[in-house]
C-alpha cells in the first residue's frame, strides 16, 4: 500500500511540475502617449499582433494613445513579465507625419501583442500595416492605406473629395460604412468570399460573385477594396 502511494506521488509530481503543464501565462502593461500636432497630416502605424482602434474627433488637436503591451509565455508568469521589455514601441514625430513602429523578437515559447486605442483629430490621413489582428477606423479623412494579413478591417468614414482609399486584407473581412454624399469610384474584389452592399447608391454598377465596381456621386476619389479569403460588406452611413 505504501509503495503504491509513493508511485502515485511520483506520477503526480512528474505531470504537475513545469510551466508547460498548464495554461499559457500572460502579463500585461499599460501605457499612454499624447502628442499635439503642428504640421503633421498623417498617422503611420506598423504593428505585428494586436488590435488597433482609431477614432477621429473635431474636439482635439492631439493624438492620444492608450497602449496595452501583452506577453503570453508557455514557461511561467515571471517569464512573461520579464520579457515585457522585449516590446519596443518607437514613436517618431516628423514634420509631415507621426509614426508608430513596433519591434519585438520572434520566439517559440512566447507571443507578443500590442493593442492601441487612439483618438486623433479629424482630417488626418492613415497608413496602417499589421500582420495579425483587427483594425477599427472611424474618422473624416482624405487618404487611407491599410495592409492587413490576418484579421478584420471595420471602418466608418467620411471621405473628402479626391480621396484615396486602399484596403488590402489577406484573410479576414472588410466592413466599410460611408455616406451617400461620398464622391469616389469604388472597386471591390475577393478571391474566396462574397461582396454585399446595404444602401449605398452607385451608378455605372457592375458586379459578379467576386467583383464589384461602381461610382459614388461624381466619382472624384478612389476606393479599392481587396480581400483574399473573406467578405466585403458595404453600408450606407
Amino acid at each position: 500500500m505504501k509503495r503504491g502511494l509513493i508511485l502515485v506521488l511520483l506520477v503526480f509530481l512528474a505531470f504537475g511540475c513545469g510551466g508547460n503543464s498548464g495554461s499559457p501565462f500572460t502579463f500585461e502593461e499599460n501605457d499612454s502617449h499624447t502628442l499635439t500636432l503642428t504640421t503633421q497630416t498623417e498617422l503611420i502605424i506598423t504593428n505585428t499582433n494586436g488590435n488597433i482602434i482609431i477614432t477621429g474627433s473635431d474636439a482635439t488637436d492631439k493624438i492620444t494613445s492608450l497602449i496595452t503591451k501583452k506577453v503570453t509565455s508557455e514557461i511561467s508568469s515571471s517569464d512573461a513579465q520579464s520579457h515585457i521589455s522585449d516590446i519596443d514601441i518607437v514613436i517618431d514625430d516628423n514634420a509631415n507625419d507621426v509614426t508608430y513602429t513596433i519591434n519585438h523578437p520572434a520566439s517559440e515559447s512566447r507571443s507578443y501583442e500590442i493593442n492601441f486605442n487612439i483618438t486623433v483629430p479629424n482630417n488626418l490621413n492613415f497608413v496602417i500595416t499589421m500582420t495579425n489582428g483587427n483594425i477599427s477606423l472611424q474618422s473624416t479623412t482624405t487618404a487611407v492605406e491599410v495592409n492587413l494579413l490576418n484579421g478584420d478591417f471595420i471602418s466608418d468614414l467620411i471621405l473628402n473629395d479626391t480621396s484615396a482609399v486602399s484596403i488590402t486584407v489577406g484573410n479576414g473581412n472588410v466592413g466599410l460604412t460611408l455616406p451617400n454624399t461620398t464622391n469616389a469610384a469604388l472597386s471591390a474584389s475577393v478571391i474566396n468570399g462574397t461582396i454585399s452592399n446595404a444602401g449605398l447608391i452607385f451608378t455605372n454598377e457592375q458586379s459578379s460573385s467576386t467583383l464589384f465596381t461602381g461610382t459614388l456621386g461624381t466619382g472624384d476619389g478612389s476606393i479599392v477594396l481587396d480581400v483574399g479569403n473573406g467578405h466585403i460588406e458595404m453600408y450606407k452611413k
